[in-house]
């Protein structure tokens, strides 16, 4: 068993401010506890950042097959996917290691 507390990753593109990297994080988060109300228990939460929309892309292709608990916030303003978020798993660390936080 895993002794870390429960994570919720959050992963942002970096290719917009750092306000709106924050705003478009907070709304991945929203969108995850609205979809997965009884799945994350609100203790840690990890903001990461990737350098664009296709990686942001790339890289949440590759999580949907390790967690069955993730969603992608796509802005209506801007009509393309800013951040994304996963419930932490042993293979979702291992597969969001190299990123830097936000």
């Amino acid at each position: 068993m895993d002794p870390r507390p429960p994570r919720l990753y959050v992963v942002v593109r970096s290719n917009i401010s750092r306000s709106q990297q924050a705003i478009q994080c907070g709304h991945a988060v929203a969108k995850f506890v609205k979809e997965y109300p009884d799945v994350w228990p609100n203790r840690t939460l990890l903001y990461l950042r990737v350098a664009d929309e296709e990686s942001l892309l790339s890289l949440y292709e590759k999580i949907k097959s390790l967690s069955q608990n993730h969603v992608i916030y796509t802005d209506p303003s801007w009509n393309t996917a800013t951040s994304f978020g996963v419930f932490g798993s042993p293979e979702v660390q291992e597969a969001l290691k190299g990123l830097s936080l936000i």
